[in-house]
């Protein structure tokens, strides 16, 4: 439809027609028998390296056909195929990189940086005449890195060919240097995923393969734009149902988890952390960071996070939450070692110490230490340092003649002056005076 009207409006501007008929039709709506496949056709890795596999890594001279039509004896020597080393190449190119065929068709070797790993798309081949605009602005003014065994590949590559000079193109033809026929380069490419017996796509659908698998591996969809060259975000998003979700993954654990004696889910949840992370902030300032920049900074919608999350306190307080418990869970990790009482609170000692240090009294820090999970947090380290010294009482490495609740507060207020300390050494000193003060006079 959207091609008939455009048609149509080309005719009815040059006034070869009075009206545009194409105006006002229906888009047909259900999806009948022939129609393209709703869902992504692309390869996995391994069915690439199949396909890979399939293609000649050098030239290849076909026999002649045994008979020939007409006329007695064998046919003619048919021409060696050239193209299947540099096809190899093109294949594995378009899976790790993204770029469209033309692009890659169009690349000169100026623009593939092998030492920083990257390719800069400034042209592309369309209709077999190069063009430096592509389908978009973005198109051709990005770049895009890649892997170590593309790189290797194209060394190599580079090596071999005889078109190897800067303006030369990457995937020239290799006996003429001019730029490959897209229609010969896609029926190759089928043909070897018929011989690699993996799925027959498109030569265009490598570009899934690219997209899924970086957005699987947790890329934003707003790099992933990028990588591609869309120009709306909205045409990403068809790569959205292949990221991970954590906040997803999250709302059908606590459904389907275990939950506690009042009935709510228990055990940490994934959803608390927060896609914000403190940097953010501490550059810019509280006052200054919104739910927008968030969620731009994070590659997801806003909508997406306002699910979640009511306002950027609500973000810094799940994060802050989190990091507190990761916390909590190092020193009691630090408290169940084996080892003599003394040594094992020597040991969570040092560490609270040196969690006190990295703390500063910024306007970010105030805010984040205000939350009740802090009080709930004290509380859980105050249990901790407690129990360590009635154990160390009893084994005589601590004081027995001050009650454990005194202790414990005595070595918490003592420890919270390494947040002002300028040192590492400084705080391990710290650590070694409060130890000294609660050991038994001998």
């Amino acid at each position: 439809m959207t091609f008939l009207h455009a048609v149509f409006a080309l005719a009815l501007a040059n006034d070869w027609i009075e009206r545009n008929p194409v105006v006002g039709a229906a888009r047909p709506k259900r999806r009948r028998q022939g129609d393209a496949n709703p869902d992504l056709q692309f390869l996995t890795v391994e069915q690439l390296d199949l396909v890979l596999a399939a293609i000649p890594d050098e030239i290849v001279a076909p026999p002649p056909t045994p008979t020939r039509r007409g006329r007695a004896g064998p046919g003619p020597p048919p021409p060696p195929d050239v193209l299947s080393p540099v096809l190899r190449v093109l294949i594995l190119a378009v899976a790790f990189t993204g770029l469209r065929q033309s692009e890659l068709i169009g690349l000169r070797w100026k623009d593939v940086d092998l030492e920083s790993q990257r390719i800069r798309v400034r042209n592309a081949v369309v209709r077999g005449e190069h063009s430096g605009e592509g389908k978009s602005d973005l198109s051709t003014r990005r770049s895009v890195p890649m892997t170590q065994r593309l790189r290797l590949e194209l060394e190599r590559w580079r090596g071999r060919s005889s078109f190897d000079h800067g303006d030369d193109l990457v995937f020239a033809h290799p006996q003429l240097g001019t730029p490959l026929d897209r229609t010969k380069v896609t029926h190759r490419f089928q043909a070897a995923c018929k011989r690699a017996e993996v799925p027959v796509i498109r030569f265009h659908d490598l570009r899934h393969t690219f997209a899924t698998q970086l957005a699987a591996s947790g890329v934003p969809l707003r790099a992933l734009q990028e990588f591609l060259g869309h120009p709306d975000l909205k045409t990403t998003q068809i790569y959205a149902h292949y990221a991970r979700s954590a906040w997803e993954l999250d709302m059908v654990d606590a459904a389907f988890g275990p939950r506690d004696h009042k009935g709510y889910a228990r055990g940490p949840t994934r959803m608390r952390e927060a896609p914000a992370h403190r940097p953010l902030v501490a550059a810019n300032g509280i006052r200054a960071v919104t739910m927008s920049r968030i969620a731009a900074h994070a590659g997801i919608g806003r909508p997406t996070l306002y699910k979640y999350f009511s306002d950027v306190e609500a973000i810094l307080g799940a994060w802050h939450e989190r990091l507190v418990a990761s916390h909590l869970d190092k020193l009691d990790e630090l408290r169940s070692r084996k080892g003599t009482p003394g040594e094992r609170l020597g040991a969570v000692l040092e560490a609270y110490a040196l969690i006190r240090h990295q703390h500063d009294g910024s306007e970010l820090a105030a805010l984040l230490h205000r939350g009740v999970h802090m009080d709930h947090a004290h509380a859980r380290l105050g249990g901790f340092i407690r129990d360590l010294l009635v154990e160390a009482a009893a084994a005589r490495d601590v004081r027995a003649d001050v009650p454990p609740h005194e202790l414990a507060d005595y070595c918490l207020s003592a420890l919270g002056a390494a947040s002002s300390l300028s040192s590492r050494a400084a705080v391990l000193r710290l650590v070694d005076v409060t130890l000294a003060g609660m050991r038994m006079q001998r």
